[in-house]
């Protein structure tokens, strides 16, 4: 497959620099994780709006059971903190 076939799906037309532009071959043995990563990672710092794609910021990603955390820091504002995808969120307003 030629390598442009092979390029990142979320770098392909984000505006974006890509981390790292071209995927695993998906015979590869982590090659769906890679892509879900690329896919859902953070891209931008909850505190300052940084985008997490200049070359210093960090985001990396671990498991906890069911749940996908990102451990990012961001070397605009140095903020750094965990950030976890939830597929479902349920809020509560207050009565007035």
């Amino acid at each position: 497959m030629p390598e442009q076939e092979r390029r990142s799906p979320a770098a392909v037309g984000s505006g974006l620099p890509a981390l790292d532009p071209v995927l695993p071959p998906p015979t590869a043995t982590f090659a769906r994780d890679a892509e879900a990563f690329y896919l859902d990672r953070p891209k931008f710092c909850p505190e300052c709006g940084a985008s997490f794609a200049e070359a210093s910021s960090l985001v990396v990603e671990y498991w906890t059971g069911e749940a996908r955390v990102f451990a990012t820091w961001c070397a605009t504002c140095s903020w750094s903190g965990e950030i976890v995808k939830v597929p479902r969120t349920v809020g509560y307003e207050a009565s007035h």
